[in-house]
């Protein structure tokens, strides 16, 4: 019993001077330790119709590209990134389609079978709180689902 109190004890004198400590460094006007929220983050959920491959995707954030992903699943699943610092403030988000399908080049016997690669993409979250009205961009994309690599689905923020 005696040494389980002493490993308590000590337990509580080590919380005790490690937040001292930290309250040091991080407080005051000169602060030697400034510790910074995380940055932004963006949620969505997507899905992926696979022809010759599953479809590969790429996540821009005021045009700088932050994440590529290939959707390896037809069911709907959800995608976290945290936005890097050095983007700034989010004022456009887009998703393209990197892989491109196209049924019209592909052999005449096989166009009646043939089936787009599509990325389908629901709900989209910036620091929960849900972000509507994207605009799709392309032959054949739509705010909902995205075929061509020429273009892709942007939300505007703060508009």
């Amino acid at each position: 019993m005696a040494a389980t109190r002493t490993k308590w004890i000590a337990l509580a004198a080590v919380v005790v001077v490690a937040g001292a400590a930290a309250y040091a460094l991080t407080s005051g006007d000169r602060p030697i330790i400034r510790i910074t929220p995380s940055g932004n983050v963006i949620k969505f959920e997507a899905a992926g119709i696979q022809y010759t491959g599953w479809p590969e995707m790429a996540v821009s954030v005021n045009g700088e590209e932050i994440a590529v992903l290939t959707v390896d699943n037809q069911v709907r699943r959800e995608f976290t990134f945290e936005v890097p610092r050095s983007v700034g403030e989010v004022k456009t988000i887009e998703v393209r389609m990197t892989s491109d399908t196209n049924c019209r080049e592909a052999l005449f016997l096989e166009v009646h079978t043939c089936t787009n690669r599509t990325l389908i993409l629901r709900k989209f979250w910036l620091n929960d709180e849900q972000i509507n009205d994207p605009v799709a961009t392309g032959e054949g994309n739509f705010p909902w689902s995205v075929v061509s690599s020429e273009g892709g689905v942007t939300w505007t923020i703060g508009d």
